[in-house]
C-alpha cells in the first residue's frame, strides 16, 4: 500500500508500483515527492500518458520516510476515496463557484477525511479554505499541508497526470476516519497588537502604524543588536506572530518579508483587526508539542490498512537545526510504541488541519499528525 522510491530507481518503477497494486474502481494513488520535478514527477507523469493509473501529488521540501528525512526521492500510497480527487485554481469568485459546484453534500458522507495539498505559496489558500468550510461545515475532517521547495522558489509544485499546477490546491474526499493531532509549542514573548489594516497574507498596519516599525519597536529590546530589513527574514522566522484563538491553540503566522511600505508579508491569511502577539520557542517546547501531537493523533487509532501521515512545517527544521532529529525521534517513539506505520509524510510550508472549534486552519510553524484506516 506504501512504498518508497529513491530517485535512482526512476520513474518506471513508481509506474511498475501502481500497476503491481492493481488499484479498484475506487481507489487512487497519492504521490509525495522531494527534490527535482524532472528526477521523477515529470518522467512519470510522461509515461502516463499510456496509462490509466489514477495519482496526484506535491512535491515538498523533503519527505519522512520510516522516520528520516529525505531531500530526494518519492513516496506512494494507494487511498480510497469518497469522490475522485479535485483540483481547484483560480481567483476568488471562480473558485467560489468551482466548490459550490462540485462540492455536493454526498461527498461528505462519514466517516469522511479529507487530504488537502495546496501550493503553499498561494496567496490565495486562506480564502480557499474559508469557503471549503463555509462548503462542507464541521461533517469532514481535514488534514494536509503546503506543497513547495526548500528554497521557498514559487514555482508549479502540485500535479495530476494533466500536469504540475501553481497557485492551486488538491482536495481527495477517503473513505476514512481520522484522528487528528495538532500542536506548534511556541510561546507567549509579548503583545497583544491589532492588526489594523491587513491585504489578505500582508499585515500592512499594526495598532494603525506601519507594521514594520511597530514590530521592529516591540521586538528590539528583546533583541541582542537591533532588527534590521536586510536581515529580517533570519530573526523574524524565531518571533512569529499569534492569531488569538477562543479556546483553541493560537495560530502561528510566519512573517517572512518586509515590504518597501513597511508591510509584513506573511505566509497565510491575516484577517483584518485579528488580535496578534509575537512569539518565541525553545527546543524543548517545540519538540515537547510535537511530542503531545503524536500522542493525540495515535491515541485511538486502529491500525489494519491503516495510513498515519506526518506534516512538520519545514520552518521547525531550520530553526531546530540538528536537534530536529530529535522531534522525528520523540514523535517516532509514539508511532512505535502505538505499532503503528512510523513516520510518513512531508515538510510542509503550512500545515492544514480541523481545528478544536470545528474549522479549517491553515497553520505555520505546526506539527500536523492524521492516523487514518481505509474503510
Amino acid at each position: 500500500m506504501i512504498s518508497f522510491h529513491s530517485v535512482e530507481a526512476g520513474a518506471q518503477a513508481v509506474l511498475q508500483a501502481m500497476r503491481n497494486q492493481n488499484p479498484a474502481q475506487d481507489e487512487c494513488f497519492v504521490a509525495l515527492a522531494a527534490g527535482d520535478p524532472d528526477d521523477q514527477v515529470l518522467p512519470l507523469l510522461a509515461l502516463l500518458e499510456d496509462s490509466d493509473a489514477p495519482v496526484v501529488g506535491g512535491l515538498f521540501p523533503a519527505l519522512l520516510h520510516e522516520g528520516h528525512l529525505v531531500d530526494r526521492g518519492l513516496l506512494l500510497m494507494k487511498v480510497r476515496f469518497q469522490h475522485p480527487p479535485m483540483l481547484f485554481s483560480g481567483s476568488a469568485l471562480e473558485l467560489d463557484k468551482a466548490l459550490e459546484l462540485r462540492l455536493q453534500p454526498r461527498l461528505f458522507k462519514s466517516p469522511t477525511t479529507c487530504l488537502i495539498f495546496t501550493d503553499g505559496l498561494w496567496d490565495g489558500v486562506g480564502p480557499f479554505l474559508q469557503q471549503l468550510y463555509l462548503k462542507a461545515g464541521a461533517w469532514v475532517r481535514v488534514l494536509g499541508g503546503g506543497a513547495g521547495f526548500a528554497d521557498l522558489g514559487h514555482r508549479p509544485c502540485l500535479f495530476t497526470r494533466e500536469g504540475l499546477f501553481q497557485d492551486a490546491a488538491l482536495i481527495l474526499p477517503l473513505k476514512s476516519d481520522c484522528t487528528l493531532g495538532v500542536r506548534h509549542g511556541w510561546d507567549f514573548l509579548l503583545g497583544p497588537m491589532v492588526a489594523t489594516r491587513t491585504l489578505g497574507n500582508v499585515i500592512v498596519e499594526l495598532n494603525w502604524r506601519p507594521a514594520y516599525e511597530v514590530y521592529k519597536e516591540e521586538l528590539d529590546p528583546h533583541l541582542a543588536q537591533p532588527l534590521d530589513r536586510l536581515d529580517f527574514g533570519r530573526v523574524a522566522m524565531n518571533f512569529p506572530f499569534a492569531m488569538q484563538r477562543h479556546n483553541a491553540e493560537d495560530v502561528v503566522r510566519d512573517p517572512l518579508s518586509v515590504g518597501s511600505d513597511g508591510s509584513l508579508h506573511c505566509v497565510g491569511l491575516v484577517p483584518e483587526n485579528s488580535v496578534l502577539n509575537i512569539l518565541c520557542g525553545s527546543a524543548d517546547s517545540l519538540i515537547d508539542a510535537a511530542s503531545i501531537a503524536a500522542q493525540e493523533a495515535y491515541r485511538t487509532a486502529e491500525f489494519a490498512n491503516g495510513i498515519c501521515l506526518h506534516f512538520h512545517c519545514v520552518s521547525r527544521r531550520f530553526y531546530l537545526n540538528d536537534q530536529f532529529d530529535r522531534e522525528l525521534e520523540v514523535v517516532g517513539g509514539v508511532a512505535a510504541a502505538k505499532e503503528g506505520v512510523g513516520q510518513l509524510g512531508a515538510l510542509t510550508i503550512g500545515e492544514i488541519a480541523t481545528s478544536e472549534r470545528g474549522h479549517i486552519e491553515f497553520l505555520n510553524k505546526s506539527v500536523v499528525i492524521g492516523c487514518m484506516r481505509n474503510e
